[in-house]
């Protein structure tokens, strides 16, 4: 039986180099205050202070947690518009997921629903 090699080129090609944009929630109303109202089952408004990292058409690896540890949202967006807030307008990057976890798929369903169901109470 013949060894196989490990291929170092093959594991290097493996690491994600898209940047990584990453926040930490100390609670869910937190994580809605900032993001929930702007999110879609296609994308999100995220606002922030656009790096020049971040370019229209780029990837980014995105994830938001829960106290540092529970997942609300992971995966990959392409960024599809950037604010830098020159006009007045919020500063940051309008991205479409590319991919989700599985369990990122069931929050944003059950933050889309709830904020629905506060809209049609008029809270928003």
């Amino acid at each position: 039986m013949e060894e196989r090699r490990r291929n170092p080129e093959a594991e290097l090609n493996k690491v994600d180099l898209r940047p990584l944009l990453a926040r930490d929630f100390p609670t869910s109303e937190a994580f809605i205050d900032d993001l929930g109202l702007s999110v879609t089952e296609k994308g999100m408004f995220i606002p922030m202070r656009v790096s020049d990292r971040f370019q229209v058409g780029g990837e980014l690896q995105l994830r938001f947690t829960l106290d540092g540890r529970k997942e609300i949202l992971a995966g990959t967006a392409r960024i599809v518009f950037i604010r830098d807030g020159a006009n007045g307008e919020k500063p940051g990057c309008g991205v479409k997921f590319l991919e989700l976890t599985e369990r990122s798929r069931k929050n944003l369903a059950m933050i889309i629903q709830w904020r629905e169901e506060r809209q049609q109470r008029g809270a928003v």
